[in-house]
């Protein structure tokens, strides 16, 4: 947006807008660390099953993340609102 022209009222408009899409982004950023760490966890702890079973448990935790609700949110997220 351009700063020239801009009333007071407008700039306080577009900050408080500005924040809550900061908030809204660290809340998804959050949720998305949260999922990558604990799909490390499990990958670190599958290490100790043969190659069969845990290629399978790698699938099964793909597909847990991929269902997850905050990896839905993010991933389906409407782009062109940006």
């Amino acid at each position: 947006m351009n700063d020239e022209g801009m009333t007071v009222q407008d700039i306080e408009e577009e900050n408080a807008q500005t924040i809550n899409d900061l908030y809204r982004l660290l809340k998804k950023y959050s949720n998305l660390r949260g999922i990558v760490h604990g799909l490390q966890i499990a990958y670190t702890d599958a290490k100790v099953y043969p190659f069969i079973p845990r290629y399978n448990m790698l699938k099964d935790m793909i597909k847990c993340v991929l269902r997850d609700p905050s990896y839905m949110e993010v991933c389906h997220e409407d782009i062109s609102r940006t």
